[in-house]
């Protein structure tokens, strides 16, 4: 069961890996714009930030090997 899973995942399409990746981007930018308008009047704005949270999120998973605390210590 997770071996047919794992080759299914493995098995996806590099368009559709870019087309869910660039929704999902997108999705967060207009998302977080429309839950803190005050913060992030733009959509650019909004843009910028989940780039950002990508950014940090990933280096603080890379560099302390957990999820806990480490992205809410970068971000905030």
């Amino acid at each position: 069961m997770i071996r047919k899973f794992i080759l299914k995942v493995v098995a996806i399409s590099n368009t559709a890996l870019f087309i869910t990746s660039a929704l999902l981007v997108l999705l967060a930018s207009v998302l977080i714009t429309v839950v803190e308008p005050d913060t992030f009047p733009t959509v650019f704005d909004g843009f910028w930030w989940t780039l950002y949270i990508h950014y940090w999120g990933v280096k603080a998973i890379r560099k302390d090997k957990s999820l806990s605390n480490s992205l809410s210590i970068r971000v905030w």
